[in-house]
């Protein structure tokens, strides 16, 4: 699939990251040659417990939820946490069609919110909106695109894949920490750059 740029998978500046900002981390990275972008997400607890009932949101509840953190230092699953990883993805050089993706996620309806110890989640991104689809309609859909990132604890990863559905429209999110292995810790640290990048929206510049 071609890579040029089109006008609906541009990426402008973006305001909706105001969740997510990267500090310098005073741990080195595995090779010593420089300090580790640390991923910050704001993750206040929310009086009364994480929401139950997902369909009953609409788009600006999203935005509004407040992850619950555990006293294990565990981030569950949250629709802020959904919206967070999503954003960081949107972002991400490596990806070609962000500022379409978060248009789609913010008028769909996020219709599974995993609980295993992931941040994975699946949405539902209604065809009335007159937003293009993010590749084009295939007969099964599926992945568009990985990112895999090493931490600052050796040995462990972070790994982002993103799904489209049938039609080409976003279906979900899967974030996950070594292979889901182990529950994803609060606030991983993220090793620049990503050591995967694949999938038909993946960018990779020429070296």
């Amino acid at each position: 699939m071609s890579h040029g740029t089109s006008s609906s998978c541009a990426l402008p500046a973006n305001p909706l990251l105001s969740k997510i900002r990267r500090v310098e981390n005073p741990f080195l990275s595995p090779h010593g040659a420089k300090k580790t972008p640390h991923l910050l997400l704001n993750h206040e607890p929310q009086p009364g417990g994480q929401h139950r009932s997902l369909r009953s949101l609409g788009p600006r509840a999203k935005s509004r939820a407040r992850p619950v953190t555990s006293t294990l230092g565990v981030m569950n699953n949250s629709l802020s946490l959904a919206r967070a990883w999503t954003e960081f993805i949107a972002a991400r050089p490596e990806f070609t069609c962000g500022e379409l993706m978060l248009r789609q996620f913010s008028a769909g309806e996020i219709s599974r919110l995993c609980d295993c110890g992931c941040n994975s989640y699946d949405i539902v991104v209604p065809r009335d909106k007159n937003l293009p689809p993010l590749v084009p309609p295939s007969e099964r859909g599926g992945f568009v695109l990985q990112l895999e990132f090493n931490t600052n604890e050796s040995g462990k990863t972070v790994g982002f894949t993103l799904f489209a559905d049938k039609d080409g429209y976003l279906s979900g999110l899967d974030v996950d920490y070594c292979g889901n292995s182990f529950p994803m810790p609060e606030n991983p640290s993220l090793s620049e750059p990503p050591f995967h990048v694949y999938g038909v929206l993946s960018y990779q510049p020429q070296s």
